[in-house]
């Protein structure tokens, strides 16, 4: 088996392993899309209800269709909250199962560059990369990305109420996203210094061992 990076620093083989450990949670991830289907449209509910209530509740004055409202949006609720655990809770276990499978990989990689840098660098790299990808699928941020595509569709439903609701969304939507782009843009660079001073500084740890103090400015 070789473990030759290409000319971009990925071989094949490499690129082969984590498309099938992929398809090993295309179940999970297809449930997971699903899952946030329903729940951005149950995130309608608290409008819709206060929507009916002032439709229906104030001009009938009937509290029996109050009660009957707030029992259904209650439990619209609920449906939601049990969804979002369950999502939550899918996302682990994905990142769990793409640890197990790309344990052998990361391990053999660790051997080798154990053998290559003879102690010069930090062999232990593959193995932290691996507890980000875990870490970044057990934090908000793929639920973020899953939820992105439905800011249209919210949009939307704001221009179908009134023009100016819409205009108003949608300059608020860019506004987010622009300072989004932009804190991107700012912050890209510090991460990245930030990551290449974190992995020397390992690599000071390791080849001059606890024995040594070492001061980082």
């Amino acid at each position: 088996m070789s473990l030759r990076p290409a000319a971009n620093g990925v071989s094949p083989q490499s690129r082969g392993e984590l498309a099938q450990a992929l398809r090993a949670c295309r179940s999970g991830i297809v449930g997971i899309a699903i899952s946030g289907a329903l729940i951005n449209i149950l995130y309608l509910s608290g409008s819709l209800y206060m929507l009916e209530v002032y439709d229906r509740v104030l001009t009938s004055r009937s509290i029996p269709t109050l009660i009957g409202l707030s029992v259904m949006v209650a439990i619209l609720y609920a449906f939601q909250g049990c969804l979002d655990l369950l999502r939550s809770r899918v996302l682990v276990r994905i990142g769990r199962s793409l640890g197990e499978s790309l344990s052998p990989r990361i391990y053999a990689v660790i051997g080798r560059i154990a053998l290559s840098t003879r102690g010069s660098g930090d062999g232990l790299q593959p193995l932290r990369d691996i507890d980000q990808v875990r870490g970044f699928l057990s934090s908000p941020g793929p639920v973020a990305l899953l939820d992105l595509p439905w800011m249209p569709f919210y949009i939307l439903i704001c221009f179908l109420f009134h023009f100016w609701i819409g205009v108003a969304a949608l300059g608020g939507a860019l506004v987010i996203v622009s300072f989004t782009i932009l804190t991107d843009l700012m912050t890209r660079g510090p991460q990245k210094t930030v990551t290449e001073l974190g992995g020397q500084r390992q690599a000071l740890a390791i080849r001059d061992g606890p024995g040594h103090v070492i001061t980082v400015t």
